[in-house]
């Protein structure tokens, strides 16, 4: 046997010695955290579901996303919270898994029809682009935060996911490179943010709704949009600043290219290509309309009974039921079912019943953390107060549901701020865009678990994008947000 094929054998032999090193280490947390005596209010059970989640946060940085999350799942059902039964049923049933079915496959009939390659070459033949690759970037961005606004961030995310994997392919970059797996989650992070910035979306209605009841005092929409806008627009430049000043790419290939895609700019769309941008207008027309008609319509009600989800799944099914001039379907389910990427499913699944058992009054993991921080809070100056609550809800949401942490501290810090002399407005919009920049681990959010598992993105990128993105947040919130509210809400 030659002396390379020996060498490397033995490398091997030693990678999967350590990769089994891991693992073993993965199941002692799962299963010896619950031995050790409970503290604070922590019972028994939360003691097991610490464990869990200490077992995945390191199963998912140093192995694999799908089947840690699997054994999660089970483990999770071995515990006195629920059955093996529940746990998977609680995460399969949960609505995102669906969308992200109906999403993965719908930007995969627009891949399979070519309309994403077509995309990504008029993108990259725009004069003003060229030899300007943060130009482009930034348009690339631009573009995720229009679709966002306007129609759906999952949309816009998984659409523009495959545009930049194409354009970077035509390049002749790999999915390698450091700057498309941070440009993967930048895309992911701007698409997010967007589902905030209008206050009729169901996350400004609900958040608001939470500030009404807990202050009496109203929202002002057009500053609630001028905040939005302003935090999401600077956030898209910081980006790109730190792509460019951070991270510092190899972008050669992009500004040395020269016109060299100047024939393509007059490249016609076939006809596949069209089918799919006409399925592209008509998903981005229909999700529109409801912003623009009246809500007691019949078909506004259908449309927001439809919502993303079903007009994915509606799309998948005209395309598999048309046929072209040659009598072959436009595509098949089984070809457009490839394009789910099962590590998100599977991670999204286990975070959800585990994301509800460390909420739980059984487990007393959120009653602790809660007594502990608390203390904390009193007896600071307006504006003091404000920046603690800001800092810790920022960080908190990397571990713990951002929608549990404004459901709690919405009602407690704005009278408080109000009771310190300060003004409400403030915290309340710190907590809203604190809660938003949960990416730091898969468990910080549903999206970031969508970051997290994506196939091109390595866990390090997906840990130094989140990281920038809290940063980032915490920059940028604080000078949009107090001096606005000064301003326009004067107490």
């Amino acid at each position: 046997m030659p002396e390379q094929s020996v060498a490397a054998n033995a490398d091997i032999k030693k990678q999967n010695t350590f990769y089994y090193l891991k693992v073993l280490l993965f199941f002692l947390i799962l299963f010896s955290v619950g031995l050790l005596p409970p503290f604070a209010q922590i019972t028994p059970l939360g003691m097991d579901i610490l464990g869990i989640f200490c077992a995945l946060i390191f199963g998912w940085i140093f192995l694999e996303m799908g089947w840690t999350s699997m054994v999660g799942l089970i483990a999770i059902g071995l515990t006195d919270y629920a059955t093996v039964t529940t746990a998977f049923t609680t995460g399969f049933g949960y609505y995102l898994v669906a969308t992200l079915f109906g999403s993965f496959m719908f930007a995969g009939i627009l891949d399979y029809t070519g309309l994403t390659k077509f995309m990504a070459n008029w993108l990259m033949t725009r004069k003003f682009v060229i030899g300007r690759p943060y130009v482009l970037f930034f348009m690339i961005l631009l573009t995720v935060e229009v679709i966002g606004t306007l129609a759906s961030g999952y949309a816009a995310c998984f659409i523009i996911w495959s545009m930049f994997l194409q354009m970077c392919s035509t390049a002749g970059y790999s999915k390698t490179e450091k700057f498309v797996p941070f440009m993967l989650c930048c895309i992911l992070f701007i698409a997010m943010f967007l589902g905030v910035v209008l206050p009729f979306k169901s996350g400004g209605v609900m958040y608001i709704g939470f500030f009404t009841q807990a202050t009496g005092l109203g929202m002002n929409d057009l500053v609630f949009m001028l905040i939005s806008i302003l935090i999401v627009t600077l956030t898209v430049v910081a980006l790109i600043l730190t792509l460019k000043y951070i991270i510092r790419p190899d972008l050669g290939n992009f500004a040395n290219l020269g016109d060299i895609f100047g024939e393509l700019r007059g490249q016609k769309m076939t006809q596949m290509q069209k089918y799919g941008l006409i399925a592209l207008a008509i998903f981005i027309a229909i999700l529109l309309l409801p912003s623009f008609l009246p809500s007691d319509l019949a078909f506004v009600k259908l449309i927001n009974n439809l919502g993303v989800l079903g007009m994915s799944f509606i799309m998948v099914a005209v395309f598999s039921i048309i046929k072209d001039e040659n009598g072959k379907h436009l595509a098949t389910i089984g070809e457009i079912h490839n394009k789910i990427s099962w590590d998100v499913v599977w991670l999204i699944m286990c975070t959800v019943p585990l994301a509800a058992a460390m909420e739980a009054d059984s487990t007393g993991i959120m009653a602790s953390f809660m007594a502990a921080v608390m203390p904390l809070l009193s007896g600071l100056s307006p504006m003091v107060f404000a920046f603690v609550v800001f800092l810790f809800i920022t960080l908190a949401t990397q571990v713990v549901h951002n929608l549990l942490l404004v459901i709690i501290f919405v009602p407690i810090a704005c009278p408080l701020m109000i009771e310190l002399g300060g003004n409400p407005y403030i915290v309340f919009f710190l907590i809203y865009w604190g809660s938003c920049l949960a990416y730091l681990t898969p468990a910080a959010s549903m999206t970031a678990a969508l970051m997290h598992g994506h196939p091109d993105v390595p866990p390090k990128s997906a840990y130094f994008s989140g990281l920038i993105f809290m940063v980032t947040g915490m920059i940028i919130c604080p000078l949009v947000i107090i001096p606005i509210c000064n301003i326009f809400f004067a107490m």
